[in-house]
């Protein structure tokens, strides 16, 4: 399972830190029950949109989550140490990853030290299962 959550300014003002707090906690219960095999949250229209046909397990996010699968792939230790606000390990296997406190306004910067640190370019290779497609639009 892949599971993708993103948000607008619109959905959830990313500068308000008490709901982003509650929004991230609400998620990280929600990942555990759901135990995906990638997970990742971010700013839609910053970070999301511009990533369409790009293998998605290749970047850092705001808060990346990688089950099993993926843990071994990377290395479970690598992960472990990468730099980051905040690391953790599931009981299932999987580890959550977020550069910095808000992982909606995250730089640039720091999702490029952790991509650094974890080499997802030379560990992962591509897969069409975790390539953005582009979204529908209405008429």
């Amino acid at each position: 399972m892949v599971l993708e959550i993103s948000a607008s300014d619109e959905g959830l003002p990313p500068v308000d830190v008490v709901k982003v707090q509650h929004v991230i906690e609400y998620l990280a219960r929600a990942i555990d029950a759901l135990r995906p095999d990638f997970a990742f949250v971010d700013h839609y229209f910053m970070n999301v949109s511009g990533r369409i046909g790009v293998d998605l397990r290749t970047c850092a996010w705001g808060v990346t989550v990688y089950g099993p699968d993926l843990v071994r792939k990377i290395g479970k230790d690598r992960l472990l140490t990468a730099p980051a606000y905040r690391v953790e390990e599931f009981p299932w296997g999987g580890i959550w990853l977020q550069p910095e406190e808000n992982p909606f306004l995250a730089s640039g910067e720091s999702k490029r030290r952790v991509e650094e640190h974890l080499g997802l370019n030379e560990r992962l290779g591509e897969s069409d299962q975790f390539v953005q497609k582009p979204a529908l639009r209405r008429r």
